[in-house]
């Protein structure tokens, strides 16, 4: 990964560096070849951005303003850019309406300049009219970047999963990985736990304020462990390996994408889903397994992580093609 003053080739960056980002700037910069670049959404890292002769931005969800005045600002030089949307779906159930319709009609306008090109992490069939707003689309990379070389991954031990591993002894571990907020409906899983002997609650990743009280409450209960940071790669890894569950249960608005529920059916953890979701459809779908509160009981175990290589190769292609004419206008 570089940081350097001057950017002349073609790059991958990501503002911010920490949650999905990191997973999400290796498996762009290494399917395009390009230099992975972290950095942040500064004026001074806006300028050097503009001397990449091709550039992907991974998250451009972080700061739509800032990336689109990039791209725009790039297009008017013959410059290509790929911005990736991965919470598309903020563009239907935005947290303020006029913001929302104001990126929509944006987004829409762009779709002109073959310079720029902005892309869904969730396709059509799933998401209903993202085609008539942006570009194109692949499939969320977290529902296949772990089988990228055509074979089951091998999942990482690491000090934190041991210790899970011998808190839990030998119960059913259900994960909630990833930032502690709201939306993932914390106190229900918490209360699950707390009222079902066979399974350990393993809560890994920050918690947010309106969560912390719940979290100090519970942090010495002998059937759960919080790891109150943000985690490595390596470790949130780890976790997917000795995880029985995945908690995926959140909000209405966040039913669309779920990088967790993505690893899960990778690596054989089952996740935890709301009836009647996007998250369902997937299931289906894909024909993995995934189940409710109301069914956990009939899982005994993990099951077989899905085989996704022939999915990972279609959406490499696709990525590589956004690329293939090095040429731009606007």
């Amino acid at each position: 990964m570089t940081d350097a003053q001057q950017i002349k080739n073609d790059a991958v960056f990501i503002g911010l560096y920490r949650g999905h980002r990191p997973s999400y700037l290796s498996l762009f910069s290494e399917v395009l070849g390009y230099e992975p670049v972290a950095g942040k959404a500064s004026f001074r890292w806006f300028l050097r951005l503009l001397k990449a002769r091709n550039l992907c931005l991974a998250t451009i969800d972080d700061n739509v303003p800032y990336y689109i005045s990039l791209m725009i600002a790039r297009a008017i030089l013959g410059r290509k850019t790929v911005g990736i949307l991965v919470r598309p779906q903020s563009l239907f159930f935005p947290p303020v309406f006029w913001k929302g319709y104001l990126k929509k009609l944006l987004f829409k306008a762009l779709r002109k300049w073959s310079a720029i090109r902005i892309v869904s992490i969730l396709p059509p069939s799933v998401l209903t009219g993202i085609d008539k707003i942006i570009a194109d689309w692949i499939l969320d990379p977290e529902l296949w970047d772990l089988w990228r070389k055509g074979e089951a991954p091998a999942l990482p031990e690491t000090e934190l999963s041991d210790l899970i591993l011998r808190k839990s002894k030998s119960r059913k571990v259900i994960a909630i990985i990833g930032g502690i907020s709201k939306r993932k409906d914390f106190s229900a899983v918490v209360d699950f736990v707390l009222n079902h002997d066979g399974y350990f609650l393993a809560a890994a990743g920050v918690v947010y304020p309106e969560n912390s009280a719940l979290a100090r409450q519970i942090e010495t209960h002998p059937r759960v462990h919080i790891e109150n940071r943000w985690l490595e790669e390596t470790e949130i890894l780890s976790i997917y390996k000795i995880a029985t569950f995945a908690w995926c249960r959140y909000s209405h608005e966040e039913q669309a994408s779920s990088g967790v529920y993505g690893r899960a059916i990778q690596t054989g953890v089952v996740p935890i889903i709301n009836e009647n979701t996007t998250l369902e459809n997937f299931s289906r779908d894909l024909q993995v397994s995934s189940t409710t509160l109301s069914a956990i009981s009939s899982y005994t175990g993990r099951g077989q992580g899905k085989d996704m290589s022939a999915i990972a190769e279609r959406n490499i292609k696709k990525i590589r093609s956004f690329f293939a004419s090095k040429t731009a206008s606007y």
